[in-house]
């Protein structure tokens, strides 16, 4: 009898040893890794908080490509990436799609940017264009520099007769679809004829002189290399390729330049916004009121699932999502990115708190009671009775 109880004894020993190394294992830090794409405006920032996040949690492997907003929305259909960034919200039809086959799909501000109308005129350096010249320059409507609608806004500027070489994105684009909700907002005939879209074609009219290129670094580059040029391009990207920016007319009246102050007063009218888990389509910022607002401005998203199949992925996500809201924001100014507002922050911040695995049984603890309820019934029956 004792050399049995002895044996039971080891035993149990040996699996309660077990027991604690697995589920030891299973609640102890492994790495994770998250995998997003999308929208290449926010690149260089995301790329720049992936640096900084992981040295906090080293646990965390965070992976982003800059593939375009489209790219981006199309990885989130197929659910082929973790999240998703895009300047642009998802239609109506993209977003009904994807709610009824994942579950809500969370759209949640990250950053916010201007885009700025780069030109390449050899000796110039300043141009004033208004919302309506921009639209009929990319409607062919205006083919060279010294048309006298340009020359109107620009008194005293010796505008050469040179022929515009227009540029626009070669991909589907939330900087494309930034650029063309601003015309549609501002010119009826770009309203009526192209509208609002990720990507466009160039009219009949522009023949030859319409150029594409692959992301904002494409677009930046055939304006560098292209006398005579124009372009749109997220505002660091013009900055830091020293590009020449117009300034645009705003909603007051004045010509305003891209800069961190003018893009981020646009964010301050941005004060009924959806709830993450509704569709997002239409909410815009362009041409908001304000003395000193430049009128090209926008957020641009993380597109989440509301619902993760993996716990330890669910919470890898979540504290990515609450960092790059909140601490994140340190680095935005120093990559020519302007701060999120705190209302953005806050609605953010509730956003994230939306996701969760699909059960809300944890896996660790529903182990540890198995375990334990085995141990129960193991020790209250047999020989243990009758060594006590």
């Amino acid at each position: 009898m004792i050399k049995f109880i002895a044996q039971n004894k080891k035993f149990v020993a040996m699996v309660t040893l077990s027991t604690i190394a697995f589920i030891l294992m299973l609640s102890a830090p492994q790495t994770v890794a998250l995998v997003g794409q999308g929208a290449t405006f926010p690149e260089p920032l995301i790329m720049e908080w992936i640096i900084h996040f992981q040295k906090e949690y080293n646990n965390i492997t965070v992976i982003y490509k800059g593939t375009g907003s489209g790219a981006g929305v199309k990885a989130i259909l197929s659910r082929t990436v973790d999240f998703a960034g895009s300047d642009a919200p998802m239609s109506p039809s993209e977003w009904k799609s994807a709610n009824n086959r994942y579950g809500p799909i969370l759209h949640i501000p990250e950053t916010m940017g201007g885009i700025a109308i780069i030109f390449n005129i050899p000796g110039i350096s300043s141009l004033n264009l208004t919302g309506e010249v921009l639209a009929d320059i990319y409607l062919g409507k205006i083919e060279y520099w010294d048309h006298e609608n340009i020359s109107s806004l620009n008194p005293g500027l010796n505008l050469p007769h040179e022929k515009i070489y227009v540029v626009k994105r070669a991909d589907s684009s939330g900087t494309t679809y930034v650029f063309t909700d601003y015309l549609s907002h501002v010119s009826e005939d770009w309203k009526n004829t192209i509208g609002t879209q990720r990507t466009f074609s160039f009219p009949d009219a522009i023949g030859d002189r319409g150029l594409s290129g692959y992301g904002n670094a494409g677009v930046s580059r055939i304006v560098q290399q292209t006398h005579f040029s124009i372009g749109y391009v997220e505002f660091a990207y013009a900055i830091k390729g020293n590009l020449t920016s117009a300034a645009i007319k705003n909603r007051a009246g004045k010509f305003i330049k891209p800069s961190l102050e003018t893009i981020s007063k646009a964010a301050s009218y941005a004060t009924q916004l959806p709830d993450p888990e509704e569709c997002w389509y239409g909410v815009s910022i362009v041409n908001s009121p304000g003395e000193d607002t430049y009128p090209i401005a926008s957020f641009t998203y993380i597109l989440v699932y509301k619902y993760q199949e993996d716990p330890r992925k669910c919470a890898a996500l979540k504290t990515w999502l609450r960092w790059i809201i909140t601490k994140g924001q340190e680095y935005s100014e120093s990559l020519l990115y302007p701060r999120l507002p705190q209302n953005i922050i806050e609605l953010g911040l509730a956003a994230v708190e939306k996701i969760k695995t699909r059960t809300n049984v944890n896996t660790v603890s529903l182990l540890s009671i198995t375990f334990c309820s085995f141990f129960t019934t193991y020790t209250r029956g047999g020989d243990y009775e009758h060594f006590n």
